[in-house]
């Protein structure tokens, strides 16, 4: 079976080789890079709507073909390939990687990787060079305006916020600042708490702690939190708000997508974690 599946990989190499634009679609498989530790993941957030019309059909990295559909590595978008603590690997420095959709070469991009580093890509547009992000940012030890002081015996999970919020169809120009709240009723009203500093389009905040207060006493610990944005003089956005369930000793990035004021492509969130 193995043999039959490097067949497979060869001929969805050979053609893709025999055209720029056109290739046969092609499915997931092992891979082997041959190179230095230079570790990525692939996210996809461009402004469209999030069904698999839109998704892509395979990646290739360094020219080759290393995911596609019917495996684990078609990308979707507010999607991330590999998906969990895993990465792809590449010789260390410029890296080239190729999306695909129906076939056809959309995105065509070479980004600089380091030895030993864990990288994010965020594809956001395909006319756009990619934001490239390390995969973790720098833990602090506040939340806004809480400290480590105030947390007493709750315990905590820890938030990292990227945006790639548009508005008419362009990139929102403002600053985000996320907040978590733990006992709101709705979006306007509560006690909200800073997480981070507040972000322009295309930039992560540092990995900031949340408290979480457990619901059910006998168990790892959980509480659904809620979200929110609000912009640069502290007002709240509009369908920018999200609830999430949240647990005790976990790590999360949540990413904010779509288009103020779109009839379908609204704010959403996507959340990942490294417990994934």
């Amino acid at each position: 079976m193995k043999s039959i599946k490097h067949i497979l990989c060869a001929l969805g190499i050979a053609a893709a080789a025999a055209s720029c634009q056109k290739h046969e679609i092609v499915y997931y498989i092992d891979h082997d890079f041959v190179g230095d530790n230079a570790q990525f993941q692939i996210y996809y957030f461009e402004p469209v709507a999030t069904n698999v019309s839109n998704a892509m059909d395979s990646i290739y990295i360094n020219g080759k073909f290393v995911a596609g559909v019917g495996g684990y590595g078609q990308l979707a978008v507010k999607g991330v390939a590999p998906y969990g603590n895993t990465f792809y690997t590449a010789p260390a420095g410029d890296v080239s990687f190729q999306l695909y959709r129906g076939g056809n070469i959309v995105y065509d991009k070479t980004v600089n990787i380091k030895t030993d580093d864990e990288y994010e890509i965020y594809v956001y547009s395909l006319s756009e060079d990619p934001v490239v992000l390390p995969h973790e940012g720098e833990f602090t030890t506040s939340s806004g305006n809480q400290t480590a002081a105030n947390y007493d015996t709750d315990s905590l999970a820890t938030y990292r916020f990227i945006n790639f919020l548009y508005k008419d169809g362009a990139p929102y120009t403002g600053k985000l600042q996320y907040q978590y709240s733990n006992d709101a009723t709705n979006y306007t009203n509560g006690t909200w708490h800073n997480l981070g500093e507040p972000v322009g389009f295309g930039e992560a905040t540092k990995r900031c702690p949340a408290i979480v207060h457990k619901v059910i006493y006998n168990n790892a610990g959980y509480q659904t939190l809620r979200f929110r944005c609000v912009d640069e003089d502290g007002n709240f956005i509009a369908t920018t708000g999200d609830y999430w369930t949240s647990y005790i000793g976990r790590a999360y990035t949540h990413v904010i997508h779509g288009i103020l004021g779109h009839a379908t492509i609204k704010p959403s969130y996507a959340q990942f974690s490294n417990n994934s």
